[in-house]
């Protein structure tokens, strides 16, 4: 890495910090380690600030087990005060996705529709299972839940305008969505 561009990565580095946190002196050996850990593992900045405070020698080992239990790491879900087991986004994206669909076709048999054929209750199911996946998986500057539901209404217009049914099909869009960007946000890793 050139001076140049060690510079400019640790101006960016310490800005992203001055937004989030609080900044603490930090020692330069802790910052070059913070600089290595966020580079090799998925890591927030203030994690990594803490994890290479932790792992610093010469510090007291009552600071560095502090420390220590503060770190997230993405994968295995661990947070302080207690544990919590997280699913693959995916994983729970396909099941939420069979879970609407079920509900959907239950609906739609049991519902005031008059057309109940295999090409209608398939395309209730597929409509509604690309709800859960994408809704539990979408990536938007907002809230999960608000980023299910915006997922949901998007799939849910073409089969609303062709079926001439706004409020239900938009409806069970909106909130099979949201249910799964929440859900998302709840128990994805």
């Amino acid at each position: 890495m050139r001076a140049s561009e060690r510079a400019r990565w640790f101006g960016t580095f310490w800005v992203d910090c001055a937004r989030a946190y609080l900044l603490l002196w930090v020692e330069e050996d802790v910052s070059q380690r913070a600089v290595g850990l966020v580079n090799h593992y998925p890591l927030r900045t203030a994690d990594a600030i803490q994890l290479s405070t932790a792992l610093t020698p010469g510090r007291r080992a009552a600071d560095r087990v502090a420390a220590a239990s503060m770190v997230k790491h993405r994968g295995q879900g661990a947070k302080q005060g207690g544990t919590r087991t997280d699913m693959h986004r995916l994983m729970l994206g396909i099941l939420l996705g069979m879970a609407f669909g079920v509900i959907d076709v239950v609906m739609t048999l049991f519902g005031q529709h008059p057309d109940r054929t295999t090409a209608m209750l398939l395309q209730a199911f597929f409509s509604r299972f690309a709800i859960g996946v994408l809704g539990a998986n979408v990536s938007l500057p907002m809230h999960p839940a608000l980023a299910g539901a915006l997922v949901g209404l998007l799939i849910s217009l073409p089969d609303a305008f062709a079926l001439h049914s706004y409020v239900g099909i938009l409806g069970t869009g909106l909130i099979f969505g949201a249910l799964a960007g929440w859900a998302a946000k709840a128990w994805a890793a």
